[in-house]
């Protein structure tokens, strides 16, 4: 299946919007009242879309909220996550903008997000400037890009947008390498319950790294079961969504037969293709380690694969002779 980037990020947005605003425009933030109460208008974005002439759009939220600074006088978001700015982005910005100052009368920000893999920003300003008259717009954007060179940063942090932020750009990173795409999701989950959110968080982030993260059967399923090994030792005891999904889609292909008999080696299998995708040739003392570990160790060592530099990192020194 093709990954999914759009359904995490409105999803996650709608549910957790102050810790969105916090994360990517902490000035912002500042000023809101989160004290009462934020209204999500999307209807109202559905009736101002631009007409066809100028292209197709989409844009995620408008919220009306309230501010410190003038707690008197309602302030509306509008906020666009937007995957592949395109030509025309800075424009499209401008005309909601517009449409929306005309429709309400009241202050509006619009805040803007891109999550491709470009390393510049789309421009961030529209208008012109005729005979005297000037009328433009600039507006913060921010690229998931410009986080890419810190992924360990975004792993500690416990804003749940730094881990949906990593998981986009490690989506992003792995796509067509199944074998590293699996390691990143491990990781990924890994952090996720360490982080020791609620139920729901755990479940709508979890949800969102699935979609994000598509694997094939046979790896999802894997994966499945070394996740379980994870969720047992931090006493998580519910199914999660994608869990359910990757059972459903073993059944459908008869892969359940006998899986327990073949999880650890098939986690075994996958751990030795990392290694030596890695490190090159493995020394036998690493082979014997990876033939004799239960699937709890090897979950570990596949979660510890990413932060080691070498095997000693990652096994201890080879035994003396």
């Amino acid at each position: 299946m093709a990954d999914n980037y759009d359904t995490p990020w409105k999803n996650a947005v709608a549910r957790y919007f102050p810790e969105f605003m916090a994360f990517f425009f902490p000035d912002a933030y500042q000023d809101i009242d989160w004290t009462r109460p934020i209204e999500f208008l999307d209807q109202d974005m559905a009736q101002l879309a631009p007409d066809s002439a100028i292209g197709p759009r989409r844009v995620d939220k408008l919220v009306r909220v309230s501010t410190l600074s003038a707690p008197d006088e309602p302030v509306l978001l509008h906020v666009e996550v937007q995957n592949w700015p395109g030509r025309g982005f800075a424009e499209r910005i401008f005309i909601y903008h517009y449409r929306i100052y005309d429709r309400h009368h009241c202050a509006v920000t619009s805040l803007a997000v891109t999550a491709d893999s470009g390393h510049r920003l789309p421009p961030n300003r529209f208008g012109y400037d005729v005979f005297g008259c000037s009328w433009w717009l600039e507006f913060p954007v921010t690229s998931l890009a410009s986080y890419a060179g810190n992924l360990d940063q975004l792993l500690r942090d416990a804003n749940p947008f730094a881990l949906l932020t990593a998981a986009h750009i490690l989506a992003l990173r792995t796509r067509h390498k199944h074998i590293e795409r699996y390691a990143a999701k491990l990781h990924l989950i890994t952090r996720l319950f360490e982080h020791k959110w609620d139920r729901r968080r755990t479940m709508d982030f979890m949800r969102a790294i699935g979609w994000m993260m598509r694997l094939p059967a046979t790896l999802e399923t894997t994966l499945l079961h070394a996740v379980k090994g994870l969720k047992k030792e931090g006493n998580m005891d519910y199914l999660l969504p994608f869990e359910r999904e990757a059972l459903a889609r073993g059944e459908q292909q008869g892969m359940l037969q006998g899986m327990q008999r073949g999880i650890r080696q098939g986690q075994a299998q996958v751990l030795e293709r990392l290694l030596v995708q890695r490190f090159g040739p493995l020394p036998d003392y690493v082979r014997r380690l990876l033939h004799d570990a239960d699937t709890a160790r090897l979950a570990a060592w596949t979660d510890g694969l990413l932060e080691s530099a070498t095997l000693a990192d990652l096994f201890g020194p080879p035994p003396s002779s």
